[in-house]
């Protein structure tokens, strides 16, 4: 594992059985804690506009507005079928 000095910033290489500790910096002589990394960068090509995520997404919003594109038409084909039958009626 490795942390940088809290005074001098340097590169401390240590065990991870030694998180924790106190130990004296080699560049600078000042004591600092050891420190276990607490969090990990994501690589670059698992985020932006061509990850996975942001396909699936693209998909859905897709297939969403499909829905209320064949929704309304649907509606539409609907009310013009009714009207056509009411005109059938009243020409009779």
């Amino acid at each position: 594992m490795t942390c940088d000095c809290q005074h001098c910033d340097c590169l401390l290489e240590f065990d991870g059985e030694h998180a924790g500790k106190a130990v004296e910096c080699p560049k600078c002589g000042k004591f600092t804690v050891l420190k276990a990394p607490t969090s990990y960068k994501v690589k670059p090509s698992n985020v932006g506009p061509n990850s996975i995520g942001m396909k699936i997404l693209k998909v859905v919003i897709v297939l969403v507005l499909l829905g209320v594109i064949a929704s309304v038409l649907g509606g539409w084909w609907a009310n013009q079928s009714r009207f056509d039958r009411t005109m059938e009626r009243l020409s009779k």
